[in-house]
């Protein structure tokens, strides 16, 4: 996950890692099949307008897909097939057959190199999985949105948390890899509620975890029940809040956090009533999560207090400077709380974080907000460089 060592040669120094566990990054070409197989209609679900797909049958959807990838140039990379949308394990026999047929025949032309599909956990039994892995389905994700029984109830899954935690169970019990949805924020739960979904997840070891949001969307039952006041979403803060806290818990797991909240889809942003919607709130999670991260290591890291007083500067990895100091430089001040302030930080090309005491002199007041711009990437003198690398060489072992 991440690590830290403290340099006690020269001059003191905190070397750490981003605790991120990434996904792998996939090319994925998307069956969207809009509630096929789905048993019931969940309080808060608008498939279409999530996927940014009207509903069609299964034979279409898969004639547009052959078509498609029949004819994707050679020269790029093959794609992953997924099957999203409904709930492809409860499709009719004859339509799953028609869907495990095309991605046989997909895997075996070379137009894709795996597939997955997404369904219910109370869709999941060892005959559907024995089927799912003979036609070469490599990923499962499950959508269980929840492990708490009322949030489940009020919502209208029609499943137990028993249920839920068989399945994903049952998946890792296989060679699939094995994806979790949630839904925080959704009706009938609690901030708890949400709190302990993820620490079930970081027992579970799924490979990755999808964070939905709850959102109220037009043309849902949900709708109806935040217009007579049944329901009311979580605020924004709140929301980024609890996100930061999932994607620490579940990275310090080793599980990667694939997406945050619903992807930009036509039309989404009129059909969205209610709820933390906005198009940058993975990067406010990823930021606040890094924040408290770093203060964690130097707020509880006793070796440090021996320097204390002391000026410092601290070298960000350059892929972070982009989410380092929030949305809109909403996170600059607890930074610079933290005496982190601008001057203080520095973008350089390595992987770790490395915190450097710069000399015994007392440590000068933090510029406000505006001050200077950060040292330019690789604007680090070479023997620190050195130092910095041997540090994460030896960290590394």
């Amino acid at each position: 996950m991440f690590s830290f060592l403290i340099d006690r040669r020269e001059r003191g120094g905190l070397l750490f890692r981003h605790p991120e566990a990434t996904a792998t990054k996939e090319i994925v070409y998307p069956v969207f099949i809009p509630y096929a197989g789905c048993p019931t209609r969940c309080l808060f679900c608008a498939q279409d307008i999530q996927t940014g797909k009207g509903e069609q049958s299964v034979a279409n959807a898969l004639a547009e897909a052959e078509y498609n990838l029949v004819r994707r140039p050679a020269h790029l990379p093959l794609p992953e097939l997924a099957f999203y949308g409904g709930t492809f394990t409860a499709l009719p026999h004859h339509q799953l057959e028609q869907c495990l047929q095309f991605a046989s025949t997909m895997l075996a032309q070379g137009k894709v190199h795996s597939v997955r599909c997404s369904t219910r956990p109370d869709c999941i039994s060892p005959e559907i999985l024995h089927q799912l892995a003979k036609a070469g389905v490599a990923t499962i994700e499950l959508g269980i949105q929840s492990f708490a029984g009322p949030a489940l109830e009020v919502s209208q899954r029609g499943y137990s948390p028993q249920v839920a935690l068989e399945a994903a169970r049952a998946i890792t019990a296989t060679s699939m890899r094995l994806g979790i949805q949630l839904m925080p924020g959704m009706p009938g739960q609690t901030f708890s509620h949400a709190l302990e979904d993820v620490r079930l997840c970081t027992e579970l070891k799924p490979d990755f975890v999808r964070l939905y949001p709850c959102l109220v969307l037009k043309g849902t039952a949900l709708e109806q029940a935040w217009l007579r006041g049944e329901y009311q979403p979580w605020e924004m803060g709140q929301t980024v809040s609890f996100l930061a806290e999932a994607c620490l818990a579940l990275w310090r797991a080793h599980i990667a956090v694939a997406r945050i909240g619903l992807a930009p889809e036509e039309n989404l942003d009129t059909a969205v009533l209610a709820g933390a919607f906005h198009p940058a709130l993975g990067s406010q999670a990823r930021a606040l999560a890094l924040h408290t991260h770093i203060r964690t290591q130097l707020l509880h890291n006793p070796a440090l207090a021996a320097h204390q007083g002391k000026d410092f500067t601290l070298h960000v990895p350059q892929r972070y400077s982009g989410q380092f100091w929030g949305h809109r430089a909403d996170l600059e001040e607890a930074y610079t709380a933290l005496g982190l302030c601008r001057q203080r930080i520095q973008f350089w090309d390595m992987p770790y974080f490395s915190l450097q005491y710069n000399n015994a002199s007392p440590v000068p007041p933090c510029a406000t907000a505006h001050s200077p711009t950060p040292a330019p990437r690789g604007s680090m003198g070479r023997a620190a460089r050195r130092r910095a690398r041997r540090l994460g060489e030896h960290n590394g072992r």
